[in-house]
């Protein structure tokens, strides 16, 4: 005890060196503390302005293609079909023409294929379709129609591009659609991004189209599980959202940015166009920062530790004159009882 009050009392008289030293130390760790943060903080607009610039590159991109399909769809209305009969040799040059197209089909009012690139898809029933029935209800003249990819019957991913044509009573006559190969998209991603980075094109609905790394393991799985990026995206109104999350596909933080494919220049059916993401993994983009931080940190603490043996020795040298300071007036005192 007599330890503890000699060290209190050596503190409180030289309070004043201590309280210095650690306002001191204190203004050097806000100084880097602030700087650490207005450091993280360009680095995050610089991150996410990066990604927005390059999705939204990427999204005139797949509105190309998809503008691409719709001139070829109209293409295909105006040399096959005439007076509601359609011309399978026409159909089937389209599919030759094309290839990178799985099948080119016209279906009837009724349900029924017509013609289709494809031979053995001739005569089937397709009245009971989603898209079909959507299309008989209420038809969408001159609109393209995306349809949410499913798996075809050959065990190949399809997703189905379509026009209609009405008479004048707007009553369907036919649909002309084009399926093309989600893995088709693989290559096309693959493509438009950076290595490194992650990317992924979904229906509107919810359904993935393809998502690199790892294409096959999320291809036609649902996107719109609640506080998913793609939910997040949908919720917010916005036509361009960027985001950092955990995506759940891997488990990594990343920020995302997330656009909706608008081509210029065609008319999109409602509820029918397709949304685009561009990722980037957080410790890709932050790693240098992360270096100054644990050098500046190394730098506050040598100088702490430096700062602090000087007040060490700058308070003992005081207690040192002030118990030198005290000893001639004690003698003194002495005398002046004796006498």
């Amino acid at each position: 005890m007599a330890v503890l009050r000699k060290v209190f009392d050596n503190i409180r008289r030289t309070r004043r060196i201590w309280i210095g030293t650690l306002l001191v130390i204190l203004v050097m760790a806000a100084v880097g503390l602030t700087d650490r943060w207005l450091a993280f903080k360009e680095i995050d607009q610089s991150a996410r302005g990066s990604l927005v610039n390059q999705v939204r590159l990427i999204e005139n991109h797949i509105g190309e293609h998809i503008r691409s399909i719709n001139t070829v769809l109209d293409q295909i209305l105006i040399e096959t079909t005439h007076d509601g009969i359609c011309d399978q040799t026409q159909v089937e040059r389209f599919g030759r023409q094309y290839p990178e197209f799985r099948s080119v089909s016209v279906i009837d009012a009724d349900g029924t294929i017509r013609c289709a690139s494809l031979r053995e898809l001739i005569g089937q029933d397709r009245s009971t379709d989603r898209h079909f029935l959507a299309e008989k209800a209420r038809p969408t003249k001159g609109a393209l129609n995306v349809d949410p990819p499913f798996m075809a019957q050959s065990g190949i991913p399809i997703m189905l591009f379509h026009k209609s044509v009405s008479d004048a009573n707007s009553q369907l006559r036919m649909i002309v659609q084009l399926g093309v190969d989600l893995h088709t998209y693989d290559t096309l991603l693959d493509s438009l991004r950076e290595k490194n980075q992650g990317i992924f094109l979904a229906h509107e609905g919810g359904v993935m189209l393809s998502r690199l790394p790892d294409p096959d393991r999320n291809r036609l799985r649902d996107a719109s599980k609640a506080k998913s990026v793609f939910s997040v995206h949908r919720e917010s109104g916005q036509a361009l959202t960027v985001v950092r999350s955990i995506v759940a596909a891997d488990q990594v933080d990343r920020y995302v940015a997330i656009a909706d494919v608008v081509p210029k220049h065609i008319n999109p059916a409602p509820n029918g166009h397709l949304i685009v993401g561009l990722s980037e993994r957080v410790d890709r983009i932050f790693p240098y920062w992360w270096q100054q931080n644990l050098m500046l940190l190394s730098v506050w603490w040598l100088a702490s530790m430096v700062l602090l043996v000087m007040a060490f020795k700058l308070a003992r040298s005081q207690l040192q004159t002030e118990d030198e300071s005290r000893v001639p007036s004690n003698l003194q005192r002495r005398k002046s009882e004796q006498s």
